[in-house]
């Protein structure tokens, strides 16, 4: 009791007894969500997806932006450190970047705090749970898709994303498994910031690989699902689509209804996402780590 009167969870009053205090009571039902940008992408309909969920057991859901930036994710933090709520919900690209104050953390674990990241954690912060999609097994069944139809392929994947490795790993094992020459020079590395700026910037890393293919690829592999769309853009623009190319994608998203030109794209149906962060933020058993794979299948 004396613990929890410190941490300012409760209050004692004399000859009346031990009373929850009011920051804790509006603490208990909340949820913070940490996205890198709350437009981008898939991040509206992964909110929306939230709170349905969420306020039919009595949760609201504040969103906060960090702009893939590590220092404004630690003011957030700080903040919620002053202000605990129940379940902190963290999305984090540039994940293989390790996180500079990991502390603050351990500090919000103290207060009871419940940590989840959707996707793969930072380097340095794997013993939290997190949820993600199955990368692997997706770049895995294009790797084997291209060569039994020896296709010509480029990969473009995040340098500085976890979940990129996941799926550079997939797609060359399957190259290893059948015994198939794979050819380095056909991946592609971006970073976040080149990711983020491709509606801005005319010379984009995309732009860069159409210019200097020498054997232009029938098949590309992007590593999402909006690479995907701005690849496709920057082929019609040069006058280098065709039919015959396929292009690869992760995620299965709104994007493949949104453009005229076929993508095939491996990943997690939304609400399935949505239901396993429920699931896990309810969890009385906040303290024990668990890292939940869901399977990746193929929309198009």
């Amino acid at each position: 009791m004396d613990e929890c009167e410190g941490k300012g969870l409760i209050i004692k009053r004399q000859g009346s007894g031990i009373y929850l205090t009011e920051s804790y009571q509006k603490s208990v039902n909340k949820i913070a969500l940490l996205l890198p940008d709350c437009d981008e992408y898939i991040y509206p309909t992964l909110i929306h997806e939230l709170e349905i969920r969420f306020s039919s057991f009595n949760y609201s859901v504040d969103i906060y932006e960090t702009n893939e930036k590590q220092t404004t994710a630690q003011v957030l933090l700080k903040q919620l450190i002053k202000n605990p709520v129940s379940t902190i919900i963290i999305i984090a690209l540039k994940n293989a970047i390790p996180f500079s104050c990991s502390d603050l953390f351990r500090e919000l674990q103290a207060k009871g705090t419940n940590i989840i990241f959707i996707g793969n954690p930072y380097t340095n912060l794997k013993d939290y749970s997190y949820i993600k999609q199955d990368d692997y097994y997706g770049a895995y069944s294009i790797a084997s898709r291209v060569i039994a139809h020896a296709k010509s392929w480029c990969a473009m994947f995040m340098h500085d994303s976890i979940s990129s490795y996941d799926k550079y790993l997939g797609f060359t094992s399957a190259f290893n498994d059948l015994n198939v020459d794979f050819d380095e020079e056909n991946i592609h590395w971006f970073s976040y910031d080149e990711y983020r700026n491709l509606d801005k910037n005319r010379y984009s890393f995309i732009n860069r690989i159409l210019e200097d293919s020498q054997m232009f690829p029938s098949v590309f592999i992007c590593d999402n699902d909006q690479v995907a769309y701005w690849l496709i853009k920057s082929l019609l623009k040069a006058n280098k689509y065709n039919e015959d190319m396929t292009i690869y994608s992760f995620d299965g998203s709104y994007i493949l209804k949104i453009v005229d030109q076929k993508i095939y794209s491996y990943g997690t149906n939304l609400d399935t996402l949505a239901l396993n962060i429920v699931e896990k933020a309810l969890n009385t058993n906040k303290k024990t780590k668990e890292v939940i794979t869901l399977p990746s299948s193929l929309h198009e």
